[in-house]
């Protein structure tokens, strides 16, 4: 177990200074320290209540099992929540009791594996997604309250990223009738080669159609980057239920 103690670091919070991590249990702790990621655990970090300057967009606890560490993160979000106002929950645990702790927490998700991402790199491409499209300025104006919507209204999730937008996006089953009624929301992060040449026009067609053929009901969110050069996409993917 984990146990929260203060540092006298002074405040760093890595490359951003929006953000921090923190983990409760071996497996999530070993996965974010082998990540090459944009956050730092707040852990280490020195918190000075009269610092309006350490105000965090975000703060992401992840956990090998919300059961275990149930008391562990009602005290860190005592702690912290005067240094932002989204604390995400992300358990590596598919539990039973998700309905209850969506209900204590309300940010309370469920970060799976699929057949085409393991957890450590759906872990990673979450954060990611975070840094480039919430924290970075782009064009369709996708911010943390969009991110906070998907965030409740669905509980299981898978992260990743293609090439581009004409790879296809694995865990997105839009084509699958039975999966298409466990789809909740999804949420795009393009960055294409440019925004002024004929590619850029073939992929706005490109997404056009894919987002035709996904459910009327689907909340769908979408981020174009202003950076350009190394054109791919990522995905965060929520869904009712788990992927079997």
């Amino acid at each position: 177990m984990i146990k929260m103690e203060e540092s006298k670091q002074p405040l760093d919070f890595g490359v951003s200074q929006y953000g921090a991590y923190h983990c409760f249990g071996d497996k999530a702790t070993e996965y974010l320290s082998c990540l090459k990621q944009p956050y730092a655990d707040i852990s280490n970090c020195n918190i000075n209540n009269q610092d309006s300057e350490q105000y965090l967009i975000a703060i992401f606890v992840f956990t090998d099992n919300a059961e275990v560490y149930t008391s562990e993160i009602d005290t860190f979000i005592k702690r912290y929540k005067d240094f932002t106002n989204s604390i995400f929950i992300l358990d590596l645990h598919s539990n039973l009791q998700y309905e209850a702790f969506r209900e204590r927490w309300g940010l309370y998700n469920i970060i799976l594996s699929s057949s085409y991402c393991t957890l450590q790199k759906s872990i990673l491409h979450y954060l990611l997604f975070f840094y480039h499209f919430i924290e970075g300025p782009g064009f369709l104006n996708m911010d943390i309250c969009d991110f906070k919507l998907c965030s409740r209204i669905a509980t299981f999730i898978i992260s990743g990223a293609a090439s581009s937008l004409a790879h296809p996006i694995h865990p997105i089953p839009y084509k699958n009738e039975l999966y298409k009624n466990n789809l909740r929301f999804v949420m795009l992060g393009i960055e294409l080669k440019s925004i002024n040449t004929r590619e850029a026009t073939r992929d706005m067609n490109i997404l056009a159609n894919f987002m035709n053929q996904l459910p009327e009901d689907l909340d769908f969110k979408c981020q174009i980057s202003s950076n350009h050069g190394h054109p791919h996409t990522e995905y965060v993917v929520g869904f009712n239920k788990p992927l079997i």
